[in-house]
């Protein structure tokens, strides 16, 4: 049941994608009736769109680098070192955050807290 659930919603997808495609080239094939370089300029802003909405986003999520999961059993067998270099791992990563002083802050209190709380 689940398997053909997933594999209707994949061809759901596909042609919804084809029929976004298709009416992509329509409207360059129309602007090309009116000068070449309208064409092109369409084809390349269609372009940059889904490479800053799409592919982009995409990449930012495939190159995070992954938590290790925190539950009680691990956190009572970790080390010191390495609960250390998880909070500086997400120290570095708050990207999250659009302020630049709020991003610097964080990351400072945060290492601040994590400087104080090695030593104890």
């Amino acid at each position: 049941m689940k398997r053909n659930l997933i594999l209707l919603l994949a061809a759901i997808g596909i042609i919804a994608v084809l029929m976004i495609v298709g009416n992509v080239l329509v409207i360059g094939e129309r602007l090309a009736r009116i000068h070449v370089w309208l064409e092109y300029a369409f084809y390349a802003f269609i372009g940059f769109l889904v490479t800053v909405y799409i592919l982009l986003p995409v990449i930012r999520v495939l190159r995070t680098s992954p938590l290790p999961p925190l539950d009680e059993e691990t956190l009572a067998d970790a080390a010191p070192g390495r609960l250390h270099a998880i909070g500086m791992m997400l120290a570095k990563n708050n990207g999250y955050i659009s302020d630049k002083a709020q991003r610097k802050a964080h990351r400072e209190a945060l290492t601040a807290f994590l400087a104080q709380h090695q030593s104890t």
